[in-house]
């Protein structure tokens, strides 16, 4: 899991990003994705405000007060797509036909995974490796260029950009 931690707009953005090697949802099917879950918090108490979720091309913002579980008042509990891995509040209905978040998989916990620092919003701060602008993934059969079926790009990259910019794309 690799972690972003940067100011936007007067708020703090906590970027949570995970790399599958494989995305074998039954309408996307490529190798490579990148998902995240980000988490907003504004004003000077830096109070939990929202949390957006990655959902293949686009995502869903929830306000805090609406998250079905949080664990210790920080950390919102998120269902994870079997296969896609498109991510959902536990408390939603997968909104992509196919998404299958039924709470019947694996269970993680923060102590279960290692946060990667992968930078702080500073121009260039970033590891280089994130710079890589094409897909991370070979396309899957001959449908190669077709939505769903290729590799999305990276972190910096993903839907123009405005993922890793943090607020406005959810």
């Amino acid at each position: 899991m690799y972690a972003r931690v940067f100011e936007n707009g007067g708020k703090i953005v906590l970027q949570y990003w995970m790399f599958y090697l494989f995305n074998d949802g039954a309408l996307n099917f490529h190798e490579g994705d990148w998902e995240m879950v980000q988490v907003t918090l504004s004003g000077a108490d830096a109070r939990p405000e929202s949390v957006e979720l990655s959902q293949h091309h686009s995502g869903d913002r929830v306000s805090w007060g609406e998250i079905t579980e949080v664990v210790n008042g920080t950390h919102p509990v998120v269902m994870v797509s079997r296969g896609s891995h498109a991510n959902y509040d536990i408390g939603a209905r997968p909104l992509v036909h196919g998404d299958t978040a039924d709470g019947e998989g694996e269970e993680w916990s923060p102590e279960d995974y290692s946060l990667v620092p992968i930078g702080t919003g500073a121009e260039g701060d970033e590891p280089a490796w994130l710079r890589y602008q094409g897909a991370w993934g070979a396309p899957a059969g001959s449908l190669g260029g077709v939505l769903g079926r290729q590799g999305p790009e990276g972190p910096m990259f993903r839907e123009g950009g405005s993922m890793w910019g943090g607020t406005e794309w959810a």
